[in-house]
């Protein structure tokens, strides 16, 4: 039995047409830590007009790649089959097959991350790593969806969200700290589960439209293990 150790809600009202999006819309997260090392994000979500909804989670996890030790240790593994390739300004110019490629990170034992972010593909050059959307297999179904490891822990993603974005922190040297430790390029590694941005002008990449009193839910599930 799992046992929540904590669990806050937070709760936000965004009235009719704030930043342009219609419909009274009422949105509540929880934070959820349970007794297995999860940190669980809980969306729920409803709105008195139809309007648009794809909530995402931005924190960092730590890789350390800057560091020597971590360039042959730190594994990443990612459930898709396919990716998004962008153009100069991020948005998506659709899906193709991650085979191949230095998005393919399917590999059961992960892929040492050091080695595809320093790849000559065009796309990991274009922003100098990974900011690309990757999809799941229709089935995953609140799986694990993706798995990094490094010299110090495990992170398992877990989610019911279709896709995901995967961003490794490219902006180079930002003199910006992490518990004391001055961040370098890649040191860190965001995993935003969603439907692919720009789905509203691409169908094919899911729904984010909530319609009138429909209730959105989604959960997303960060585990952390040695």
């Amino acid at each position: 039995m799992i046992f929540y150790a904590f669990d806050i809600a937070i709760k936000h009202e965004s009235p009719d047409m704030e930043s342009g999006y219609p419909g009274n819309l009422q949105v509540k997260v929880h934070y959820i830590l349970t007794n297995e090392n999860e940190w669980r994000i809980h969306y729920e979500a409803k709105s008195d007009q139809e309007t648009l909804f794809n909530p995402t989670n931005h924190a960092y996890f730590y890789t350390g790649l800057s560091q020597s030790d971590a360039k042959q240790a730190v594994r990443l593994a990612i459930k898709a089959d396919q990716y998004t390739p962008i153009r100069k300004d991020g948005i998506p110019l659709g899906t193709a097959s991650v085979e191949g490629t230095a998005f393919d990170f399917r590999q059961p034992e992960g892929c040492l991350l050091a080695e595809h972010l320093a790849s000559q593909n065009e796309q990991i050059r274009l922003v100098n790593g990974l900011d690309h959307g990757f999809v799941f297999p229709q089935s995953h179904s609140e799986t694990s969806v993706a798995w990094l490891r490094t010299p110090n822990y495990q992170l398992t993603v877990s989610t019911d969200r279709p896709s995901m974005v995967v961003y490794t922190y490219n902006i180079g040297d930002s003199h910006v700290s992490m518990d004391q430790v001055d961040l370098a390029e890649h040191d860190v590694i965001a995993f935003e589960t969603q439907v692919l941005p720009d789905a509203i002008h691409q169908p094919s990449f899911g729904s984010v439209v909530l319609k009138k009193d429909e209730w959105f839910t989604s959960t997303t599930t960060y585990q952390i293990s040695k």
